[in-house]
């Protein structure tokens, strides 16, 4: 029966690797069906996750959570499932409560394993968007070779070191984003704050392109408080009109 289990619970993660994500459910149940554990459980709470399937994915993890309290994977799951479903109090409650288990567990965040990372980028954005830039970095150095290629990534990450009066460091990731008019923003502040004011035109002129509240915001962002002064940046600013159709800003989920 155990082998037979073994068996079912590896042909599963075969399968999800592959992305096969309906034979794997398959493969999973079997071995549940042979053993009430929480191994399988745990997998299906976090294939439904990456299928979209969020409502039932909180339902397997409060399973697991009933058979064994202790599973850090599945409430993350749950957490994740909640924010995606836009109930963000209770997500971001449970997400922070995972943060600090894990702190508990590990003497250093990039200790912990991969399988958490997803969380841990979650909790970078929460405490950036808090201001606890110190605490939002530690998170984002931990994932720093996982997930630094993802828009949420770089995106929250230079905003975290603008804030933290990192300017060269926040061009760097920002850079990264030329689509994105919230990103060119920063971009132009983080500029702005190296006194370099043709870049800083540059930026401001890409971010109002693309959507003109960022042109209205020039004009009083006490970032820009020196180059308001400066007759050639004024009139750079307010000759500057959108030309595309202004749409939601669309910043990296």
């Amino acid at each position: 029966m155990k082998l037979l289990y073994l068996i079912n619970l590896n042909e599963g993660v075969a399968y999800h690797k592959l992305k096969n994500l309906a034979v794997a459910a398959k493969f999973y149940r079997k071995a549940l069906a042979l053993q009430k554990t929480p191994a399988p459980l745990i997998a299906l709470t976090k294939l439904k996750y990456e299928a979209g399937d969020y409502q039932n994915c909180i339902g397997t993890a409060d399973q697991v959570l009933e058979m064994s309290p202790g599973e850090n994977e599945a409430l993350l799951y749950k957490a994740l499932s909640l924010l995606k479903l836009g109930n963000k109090k209770e997500g971001y409650s449970l997400l922070i409560n995972f943060g600090r288990i894990l702190k508990r567990a590990y003497s250093e965040l990039d200790e912990a394993p991969e399988k958490y990372h997803d969380g841990f980028l979650k909790l970078a954005r929460f405490y950036t968007n808090r201001k606890k830039y110190k605490i939002a970095l530690s998170y984002f150095d931990a994932i720093s070779k996982t997930k630094n290629q993802t828009k949420e990534y770089k995106f929250y990450l230079g905003k975290a070191q603008y804030y933290s009066k990192k300017p060269e460091a926040a061009i760097l990731n920002l850079e990264k984003l030329p689509n994105s008019s919230v990103a060119n923003y920063l971009l132009a502040k983080s500029f702005a704050a190296l006194n370099n004011l043709p870049k800083t035109k540059e930026h401001i002129g890409k971010a109002g392109e693309k959507n003109e509240v960022f042109l209205k915001k020039a004009k009083s962002d006490s970032a820009l408080l020196e180059f308001r002064k400066n007759s050639e940046f004024i009139s750079y600013r307010d000759e500057k009109r959108p030309f595309m159709d202004l749409k939601k800003e669309e910043i990296p989920k």
